[in-house]
């Protein structure tokens, strides 16, 4: 299954967004060496909804998923 795949490469992009807009910033150049691998990243997150299929499953299923909870512990499973 790719649900990991796909989980990873929204986490990455969600990551990688800030750098993308920083790197137009004249005093973070040291940021836009990033900027092709977090458009990639970006791009690769927003080919699909998947990401966003796989958490209305979880919320929908699931609920809120609180620390320690019995509800996190489905969730997980």
């Amino acid at each position: 299954m790719h649900t990991g795949r796909h989980m990873r490469r929204l986490l990455l992009a969600l990551i990688f967004i800030p750098i993308a807009v920083s790197a137009q910033s004249p005093d973070r150049a040291w940021v836009a060496a990033y900027k092709p691998t977090a458009d990639k990243l970006i791009a690769a997150s927003q080919s699909s909804d998947f990401a966003w299929q796989r958490l209305a499953e979880l919320t929908d299923t699931f609920g809120n998923r609180l620390s320690g909870s019995e509800t996190l512990e489905k969730a997980i499973d």
